[in-house]
């Protein structure tokens, strides 16, 4: 077993995954996740859990507040339950693979914070791995809501989920008039 040069607590290799050539590792035990990290996947865990990130969500409340301020009640009845449908029945696939960046790291990566460019790096080497092979089974053994589930019924559930945050994108596209729902990436906690 190896041990991280920073923190010096053991590390797993994750077998099939390099990050531009570099292999990528994970803590033997997740506890020892440095605070930073474990702050940031609080906010990914919220984000996959609602389906929406907070600055998605605000927005989506400030069409509904635009829509009833001119009278369009059908419009506002539509986002309210957008909003309603995606936080009760979407998961964030993205969030997903933001945690992942914050659990599986390089080892020559800064695992005292949480560099968003590294990420962005790391989640598009996570995409080109077949998710039953690295992403799902390693990642979600964490996560309690996915703990009974077969992987099949997991990989069904988020395609689904997928799915219709695409199709409510459109609309809420159609009915802002274009304007974006928002982005889930956000800066740097170090600058």
């Amino acid at each position: 077993m190896k041990l991280h040069p920073q923190t010096r607590k053991k590390v797993l290799l994750v077998e099939g995954v390099t990050v531009e050539g570099q292999k990528v590792y994970r803590f033997a035990d997740a506890a020892d996740l440095p605070e930073t990290r474990r702050m940031f996947f609080s906010d990914f865990y919220r984000d996959m859990q609602n389906g929406l990130n907070p600055e998605e969500l605000a927005n989506y409340m400030d069409a509904i507040v635009q829509a009833a301020s001119v009278h369009d009640f059908g419009k506002v009845v539509q986002l309210s339950q957008m909003v309603k449908d995606i936080s009760l029945n979407c998961r964030s696939t993205d969030s997903l693979y933001r945690m992942a960046s914050l659990f599986y790291f390089t080892l020559e990566e800064d695992i005292s914070d949480y560099d968003f460019t590294i990420a962005e790096e790391k989640i598009k080497a996570f995409k080109q791995v077949p998710a039953s092979d690295f992403f799902l089974p390693h990642l979600l053994k964490h996560l309690d809501m996915y703990q009974s589930s077969s992987l099949e019924v997991i990989q069904r559930s988020l395609k689904v989920s997928e799915a219709k945050a695409m199709a409510y994108r459109e609309l809420y596209l159609r009915l802002t008039g274009g304007r974006e729902p928002g982005t889930a990436m956000r800066k740097n906690s170090s600058g």
